[in-house]
């Protein structure tokens, strides 16, 4: 039975999330699948992630995620998409450097784009069944954000979103400096 929160939030915000989601997950498996095999592998620079590492990091993330929007709920009284603004400010800020909570970081072992292209579609498809049948306006109570504390379901989403916006980029950026 799907809970029901006081607090809603509207078709056109779910359908715009809907679209958002796809078009970047899309954007991540073109630029996944832009890199070659030994590319794919290879630290670009000193302290960096191969882009291999990076995209095993996303999935882990995505998959944390959706293990919270399935995971204990309680009633939102407030606006669900309260801390959303800020959440994208901070993760979208390319500026900002952070350190990956140790349940998300990378394996140092080899990466095959098809493998993880694969695994990340599933997780994604996933992610797209719990935005369509979940309530997300009910706020998760099994973890706590830094600065944010708890967050509604949909502002895990939104979470989930802009960092895997910004990992979008970083790949953009390792491409990039491999190539030159």
């Amino acid at each position: 039975m799907q809970d029901k929160s006081s607090a809603t939030i509207s078709t056109k915000q779910l359908q715009d999330l809907k679209h958002e989601y796809t078009a970047t997950v899309k954007e991540l498996i073109q630029v996944i699948a832009s890199f070659s095999l030994k590319d794919f592998n290879t630290i670009p620079f000193p302290g960096s992630w191969t882009a291999g590492q990076v995209t095993e990091h996303v999935d882990k993330s995505v998959s944390g995620t959706l293990y919270l929007l399935n995971g204990n709920v309680k009633d939102t009284q407030e606006d669900p998409t309260g801390k959303v603004g800020a959440i994208k400010d901070m993760f979208l800020n390319f500026s900002l450097k952070f350190i990956a909570a140790d349940r998300i970081q990378p394996t140092e072992s080899f990466h095959d784009t098809s493998v993880l292209i694969t695994t990340l579609g599933t997780t994604m498809n996933n992610m797209l069944t719990a935005i369509r049948e979940k309530d997300l306006a009910a706020t998760c109570t099994d973890a706590e954000v830094p600065v944010f504390g708890l967050l509604t379901r949909l502002e895990w989403v939104y979470l989930s979103l802009y960092h895997m916006q910004r990992h979008v980029q970083q790949l953009k950026d390792i491409r990039s400096c491999l190539k030159h």
